[in-house]
């Protein structure tokens, strides 16, 4: 079927303390989780046990131990750009790279057009897309599933020129 085209919008610059802040609540949130899952069994809802029968109390204790690790270094601001790596916008995770977070809304274009194989490449530009697809047209592993591909693209590029589409 080929991998997915992915459309990412830039977001607006997120202050690292915002992010910090989530992430460190989301690590507190699994502190709490594996530390009741390794010490308070009782406390555990018995879905969330049936989620996890073949682990033992070793893995359970390693999780937590690497949690409270992680929370450690974060607060001591030691990996910056890991903790912006892992930043959600809305309830959607972001890609984060030169310095800025990027995202991808269910209102954003998506598999406009397909390629086999999962290339790592960014596309930043109409002109770069339009080029992509032109080069890929003739490869039978490439395919449009969006007949007026063109038009998706140039309003797409034009309402978000500082953005990428990228495949995954």
């Amino acid at each position: 079927m080929g991998c997915h085209t992915w459309f990412y919008r830039k977001i607006d610059n997120v202050p690292y303390d915002k992010v910090k802040e989530q992430f460190i609540k989301n690590l507190k949130y699994d502190i709490k989780f594996f530390y009741n899952m390794v010490y308070h069994k009782d406390r555990i809802k018995k879905e969330y046990l049936d989620i996890y029968p073949n682990y033992g109390p070793e893995y359970f204790k390693h999780r937590y131990d690497v949690f409270v690790r992680q929370l450690r270094l974060v607060e001591n601001d030691y990996c910056k750009v890991a903790v912006c790596k892992r930043y959600h916008y809305r309830n959607n995770p972001t890609i984060y790279f030169n310095g800025s977070h990027y995202v991808s809304f269910d209102s954003l274009p998506h598999d406009t057009f397909r390629i086999y194989g999962y290339p790592i490449i960014k596309l930043k530009s109409y002109e770069e897309t339009i080029k992509f697809i032109n080069d890929n047209k003739n490869n039978e592993k490439f395919w449009c599933l969006d007949s007026d591909y063109e038009d998706v693209l140039k309003k797409f590029w034009n309402k978000y020129p500082d953005s990428f589409i990228c495949f995954g």
